[in-house]
C-alpha cells in the first residue's frame, strides 16, 4: 500500500498531472523514461491479476490520486505499452467473423497461446523485409496483416503503407469503405478502447493518422500504383490472383532494397508470378 500511494503521490508532485487535464500520452514524461516504464509495469501487473485487484488498488487511494492513477492506467500506459509492443496492442483488438451473427461475430484477436502460428507470422513481420505467405482460407492472415499495418501507422511517424488488391474496391474493404465497421482496418481502429483511438482522416480506401503523419492507402493492382511513391511497406492481398503482381513487385523492390517492407499473401495458384517468386526464394525447383 505504501508503494502504491508513494507512486501516485510522486507523479502528482513531479509532473503536476491533474485528472481534468487532457493528457497527451506521447509527450507525457518524455524526458523521464523510468516513469514511463513504471506506468507500463503497473498496468502489466494489473492485467495479470483478477479485476478486483486493480479496483481495490484504486479505491485505496484518495480521490485526487485515484483520478491520476486512472488516467495513467486507462490512457497513458496502454498507449505507451502498445507503442513498444505489437503483441500488447493486439490484446486490445477485436476482429469480426462474417460467418457468425450478433455478439458472436465480434471476437478478441487471438493470443499467442490460442493461435501460435499467427504470432510466428507477426514475429517475422518485425524482423523480415520480404515475406511471402501461401495460405489456405480462414486462417486470419489478412486480418493480422491489417493489424500490423494499423499498428505501424498509429505508433510510427511518417509511414506510407500500401494495401494492394486486385481491385480498388477489394483494397478499400481492407482499409475503409464508407462506414467504419465495414472495412477491416477501420473496424479494428473504431472498436479499440476510446482512449486508444487515434485521430484519423478517413476517405475511400485511405486512412491518414494525424498524430503520426502516417497513412494507410488501399490501392488496386499494378506497378504504376506504387512507382511514383516511396512506401514504407506494401501488403499485397491475394497476390497470386493479381495478373499485374509481377509489375507491382518490381516497382516495390527498390523500396525494399532501401529498407522498406513487402508482404504478399495469397491462397495457392500454380502458374502465378507469386508461385515463381516463392520458388526463387525457397530454392524449390520450378
Amino acid at each position: 500500500m505504501t508503494r502504491r500511494g508513494s507512486y501516485t503521490e510522486n507523479l502528482r508532485k513531479s509532473f503536476g498531472l491533474k485528472a481534468e487535464k487532457q493528457v497527451d500520452w506521447r509527450s507525457w514524461c518524455l524526458d523521464k523514461p523510468d516513469e514511463r516504464q513504471a506506468a507500463i509495469n503497473l498496468l502489466t501487473y494489473f492485467r495479470n491479476q483478477p479485476p478486483q485487484v486493480m479496483n481495490d488498488y484504486l479505491m485505496g487511494l484518495n480521490r485526487p490520486d485515484r483520478a491520476i492513477a486512472e488516467t495513467i492506467l486507462t490512457r497513458i500506459a496502454p498507449n505507451l505499452a502498445s507503442e513498444k509492443s505489437l503483441e500488447f496492442f493486439a490484446s486490445y483488438v477485436v476482429t469480426k467473423d462474417e460467418h457468425k451473427q450478433g455478439d458472436e461475430s465480434v471476437r478478441p484477436f487471438p493470443s499467442r497461446i490460442e493461435k501460435p502460428y499467427i504470432w510466428d507470422i507477426l514475429d517475422s513481420f518485425l524482423t523480415e523485409k520480404l515475406i511471402l505467405i501461401e495460405k489456405s482460407r480462414q486462417l486470419m492472415v489478412s486480418w493480422l496483416c491489417v493489424l500490423y499495418a494499423l499498428w505501424l501507422a498509429k505508433y510510427h511517424k511518417n509511414r506510407m503503407i500500401f494495401i494492394q488488391s486486385r481491385k480498388e474496391e477489394n483494397a478499400a474493404n481492407l482499409v475503409y469503405n464508407t462506414e467504419p465497421n465495414q472495412a477491416r482496418l477501420s473496424f479494428i481502429e473504431c472498436n479499440l478502447p476510446q482512449d486508444m483511438r487515434s485521430e484519423v482522416i478517413w476517405s475511400y480506401g485511405k486512412a491518414i493518422f494525424k498524430e503520426t503523419g502516417s497513412m494507410v492507402w488501399g490501392i488496386p493492382e499494378g506497378g504504376d500504383q506504387i512507382r511514383s511513391y516511396v512506401p514504407s511497406a506494401v501488403f499485397s492481398d491475394e497476390a497470386a490472383f493479381q495478373p499485374e503482381f509481377e509489375g507491382a513487385w518490381k516497382a516495390a523492390k527498390p523500396c525494399v532494397d532501401g529498407g522498406g517492407q513487402f508482404i504478399a499473401v495469397s491462397t495457392a495458384r500454380n502458374g502465378s508470378y507469386m508461385k515463381q517468386l516463392l520458388r526463387c526464394t525457397t530454392g524449390e525447383a520450378a
